[in-house]
This record gives C-alpha cells, structure tokens and sequence, in this order.
C-alpha cells in the first residue's frame, strides 16, 4: 500500500457515532460513523492516553502508535481536511468530523485544506523527524470534541498495548537472585560456625604438652624440697 488513495484499513467499529457526524448510506438508515485504525497493519500502542488533570498541566493528550518512516497515513473516519501543513516544525494534518476532530503527527500531508476524505482514506505519510518515540518511529494520534481531548481508542475498540522493554540485568527471574542471596550468605554462615574440629586439634595437643611438662616440674620441684 503507497501513494494517495483509499488504504486498506481494519475497521475497528461499525455503528452509532454518538459525536461524530451522520454517514447515512439512505434517508432512512440510522447515522453511521465508521472508525478505522490510522495504520495498517494494526499498530502497537505504545504510549496511551493520559490527560492532564488540569487543562494547562502536562499529559499525554492522545495516543502514540508504533509505525515506520514513510508509512500511509489513513483517516481515522469520514471527514473533510481542517489542517494540512507544518506546526511547529512538526507536519500535522487535522480531520473533522463534524463534532469530532482527529489529528496526525508527524505526517508529511498528500491532502489539501477543504478536501473531503473517506474513513481509511491515506491523509499523508508518517515522518520519522520529530517523533515522539524516538528512536523509533510512531504517530501521534489525537481527538477532541470542542475543546475537550478525547481518547482516540474509545472509537478505535480493542487494541494491542506493549509493555516497556525490559533491561538485560532485570531479566533474572527472582528464583535465579534467591539463589545468589543463598550463596552471599553461606560464607557468612560458616564463619559463625567457628572452625572445624580438625583445626581445633592442634590447640588441644598443644595445651594438654603444657600442662604435663607443668605437672612434671611441679613434682620435681616438691621432690627436691623434701631432699
């Protein structure tokens, strides 16, 4: 999959979009919004939702998906471009959906401002300059409604979340550092004891000598008294 054009998306839900814009397929079918994932394959989340408490606090205001340089970006759902140009030094493109606005960084836009796109449709293609997980390769998805920040997986559905690598001195399994501690322990243990018997052996023979050398000059000793 490359270039512009509809991508071929998993669509992650299918139904009632209770603040999207309508997407009727007839006057009287029910308002459909269709929401797909932005990358495909399905991406790993490596880094999820996570506002500030207060609005001007720092967070984590939508969700990091593990991507590669130059990948399709696809929007998220059927809408019309409200952004496509550099931010900050950092390509953004922005869709709206109606209540609903979802937003793509860092992406290099193959859209134009006004441009009516469908939902996994590709919007742009993701860069590798300025991404927030370097130094690897991710997009930054967000959503909000109004002024209020969304989590973009409540319209996504089930995802696929990675756990934080684990470093090479962390990887020894707790019965591995029971045995170490076991042995750090054990010289102390035996110094405790006291020397073995045999070592002891010298120092009685050596003291049981004195004292018979003892005794046989103390009876020399009374012997020539009496004489």
């Amino acid at each position: 999959m490359g270039g512009c054009g509809r991508g071929t998306p998993r669509p992650a839900s299918s139904g009632v979009g209770p603040d999207a814009s309508a997407h009727s397929t007839s006057p009287t079918s029910p308002v459909v919004q269709e929401w797909v994932w932005p990358l495909d394959p399905l991406p790993e989340v490596v880094r999820v939702f996570d506002p500030p408490a207060q609005r001007w606090g720092a967070g984590h205001r939508g969700v990091d998906l593990l991507g590669s340089t130059a990948q399709p970006v696809l929007a998220i759902g059927a809408g019309e471009i409200a952004v496509a140009r550099p931010l900050a030094g950092r390509g953004v493109v922005v869709v709206s959906h109606g209540a609903l606005r979802s937003t793509y960084e860092p992406v290099t836009a193959s859209v134009h401002v006004g441009q009516h796109v469908e939902a996994g449709e590709v919007v742009g293609l993701l860069q590798s300059a300025r991404s927030h997980c370097l130094p690897e390769v991710c997009l930054h998805l967000g959503l909000r409604r109004g002024d209020e920040y969304v989590d973009p997986l409540s319209v996504l559905g089930p995802r696929v979340v990675r756990l934080k690598p684990v470093a090479p001195s962390d990887r020894r399994s707790a019965y591995s550092r029971q045995a170490e501690g076991r042995e750090r322990v054990a010289p102390t243990s035996r110094a405790a004891a006291g020397p073995s018997p045999r070592r002891r052996l010298p120092a009685a023979v050596g003291a049981g000598a004195v004292l018979a050398v003892a005794l046989v000059v103390s009876s020399l000793v009374g012997r020539h008294a009496r004489g």
